[in-house]
């Protein structure tokens, strides 16, 4: 018995002496501190990004490609914010009920919802965009694709330099019209309706959109919401591929609306890795 206890000590010296050797108190566990002042000390590394191979990076390229990727990046803008510091401030968390893009008051479980449905859109949207690339090429079923593309599609032109361009997007639910003119302008009308319902339903907001360009690298913009009656004003500027700047202003024009009635200004700082 007293041999057993002998071991059992050296055991436990053992131990204490490779937790100090590690720099670790004895009953402490990895990852926890034994006081609140080693926390600004503290180094976390709480995700790791695996590098990708090259036939993944091809497989993405190929999946998400410059127009697909242009065209749920508006939506996700439409749904979520114009920047990414107006989709920040709107985030909510398990505690809040907030209202963010577009103008429906919200609460974490509510949000978490309301991104879901957005990423059945955006797979819906990807399988679409792609057999329709597929049905493009085929001779077989290229008429197929021109029906499609007829009913989705719609083009005037005017010998001024004018012309609208209709689009109705199955996936998303939504009619897109643009006005291409001859200064370079950015004038579209979007419609947005359920996108959790296949067909046309009920308009539940109307967003009027300009914009321009004013060089290479800077944008300004303006939105108005009919049906809620926000306007907003957004200006960006990219420094480099990584980096850009927004400036974001928003203001209400009627009292009662489907967003809260505030008056907004945001500044911002985006880097993309």
């Amino acid at each position: 018995m007293g041999l057993l206890k002998r071991l059992l000590t050296f055991s436990i010296l053992v131990m204490a002496f490779k937790a100090g050797a590690q720099g670790l108190i004895v009953g402490e566990k990895r990852g926890y501190l034994s006081s609140v002042e080693d926390e600004e000390n503290l180094i976390v590394y709480e995700i790791y990004f695996p590098k990708q191979t090259k036939e993944e990076e091809q497989f993405i390229k190929v999946l998400f490609d410059p127009k697909i990727s242009k065209e749920i990046k508006q939506n996700y803008e439409n749904t979520f914010g114009r920047t990414e510091t107006e989709q920040n401030y709107y985030q909510p968390n398990q505690f809040d009920e907030v209202e963010y893009e577009p103008g429906v008051r919200l609460s974490a479980e509510e949000d978490l919802k309301r991104q879901k449905q957005y990423g059945e859109y955006m797979t819906s949207r990807l399988v679409e965009y792609h057999v329709d690339k597929y049905t493009k090429t085929n001779p077989k079923l290229k008429e197929v694709y021109e029906v499609k593309d007829q009913l989705s599609n719609m083009q005037l032109k005017t010998e001024a330099g004018y012309g609208l361009n209709f689009h109705y997007s199955i996936s998303g639910n939504y009619f897109d019209f643009n006005l291409s003119n001859p200064f370079a302008l950015k004038a579209k009308l979007i419609l947005q309706m359920d996108q959790a319902k296949f067909g046309p339903t009920r308009v539940y907001e109307r967003i009027v959109e300009f914009g321009y360009d004013l060089t290479k690298k800077f944008n300004v913009s303006t939105y108005y919401k009919t049906e809620d009656g926000v306007v907003s004003l957004v200006t960006t500027k990219q420094i480099n591929p990584a980096l850009s700047t927004s400036i974001t202003a928003s203001t209400y024009v009627r009292e009662e609306g489907v967003s809260l009635r505030e008056r907004l200004l945001l500044f911002g700082v985006s880097y993309t890795h």
